[in-house]
């Protein structure tokens, strides 16, 4: 008899088990644990470079990343007007991120993504949505600064009655964003004080080209809600795209510029990628385009130097190579 409800108990406990498994579970909310600006999480230092035109600092780390957002959110002004650019995929998935420019203190420099994607940007959640910054995005407050070639994948949740959201950037005031593209998913709240873009928040009399996004964007009444961009407020937008089927506009508020439609299929395609790379033309500092299978359209990443390896013979004064 105690043989039978023992077998009975060991029995129901593993249903359980394997009904717990089959729970879906958003790994991104569940991995991301405090701020990326908390102690410890922020590198001492870049991976190289001095911050100039000819010698950007390198970042290839999350909290090298980190740092860039710290500098530039404590006004340092040693660091907020440089040369940056990635040296590889940057994954953020283990904290919290807060973007870089915030408040007073802008991002001004520039930044060049080499072509490598910047994943699991995560601000807010849906049970604990943000509520502190007003702009939000991987860039919080772009000031005539500037982002190239970059990809990003974000998940950004905000319900703070007036704010400005976007994968990539939250405001762009009069910088300049170019061949660069975001994934993921950009919520905001219930007011008209609120924007939200899929790659950019608000365009204030920005530069944005050749550039796409594929974000499911959400807004609550009131808001104005944009597949590419949540509010046009003077500029120059040129070539640039949303999925028409996560968003039913391109723009959300003030449609003097157009964000051109396309559909899944139709980013997924070969001629999408040929477009994307014509638009290109004069331009040589924009990396190229390239096709993925059952994807979107991904940037070329710089090709790695091939080692020459050297041998030198003992007693020889010449050596060969290999």
């Amino acid at each position: 008899m105690k043989r039978t409800k023992f077998k009975k108990i060991t029995s129901y406990f593993l249903v359980m088990a394997i009904i717990f498994t089959m729970i879906p579970i958003n790994t991104a909310e569940a991995a991301t644990t405090g701020n990326w600006q908390d102690v410890g999480n922020v590198a001492g230092s870049f991976a190289g470079g001095s911050g100039t035109q000819g010698d950007p600092y390198q970042i290839s780390s999350a909290e090298e990343l980190a740092r860039l957002a710290s500098l530039v959110n404590a006004g340092d002004a040693a660091y907020n007007s440089v040369y940056y650019e990635l040296t590889q995929d940057i994954d953020l998935s283990a904290h919290e991120w807060t973007p870089i420019g915030i408040g007073t203190n802008q991002f001004k420099g520039h930044f060049d993504g080499k072509g490598y994607v910047v994943s699991n940007v995560n601000i807010g959640t849906s049970d604990t949505p943000e509520t502190t910054y007003i702009r939000l995005g991987l860039f919080g407050y772009i000031s005539r600064g500037e982002i190239k070639n970059t990809g990003v994948n974000a998940s950004i949740v905000s319900s703070k009655a007036s704010a400005e959201i976007g994968s990539l950037a939250g405001e762009n005031y009069h910088g300049t964003i170019s061949n660069s593209y975001a994934t993921g998913y950009v919520e905001g709240g219930s007011s008209q004080e609120v924007v939200v873009g899929g790659l950019v928040g608000m365009n204030n009399y920005g530069t944005i080209s050749n550039s796409f996004t594929t974000a499911t964007v959400k807004g609550g009444s009131g808001a104005y809600v944009g597949g590419f961009l949540g509010r046009y407020f003077g500029g120059t937008i040129t070539n640039v795209y949303y999925n028409s089927d996560q968003a039913s506009e391109g723009i959300g508020f003030n449609n003097n510029y157009t964000a051109t439609a396309k559909t899944t299929a139709e980013m997924q395609s070969q001629a999408f990628v040929d477009t994307l790379n014509l638009n290109r033309s004069g331009h040589p500092d924009w990396n190229a385009w390239e096709a993925v299978v059952n994807d979107y359209p991904a940037l070329v990443t710089p090709t790695p130097a091939t080692a020459l390896n050297v041998t030198v013979s003992p007693g020889t004064a010449t050596g060969s190579t290999k």
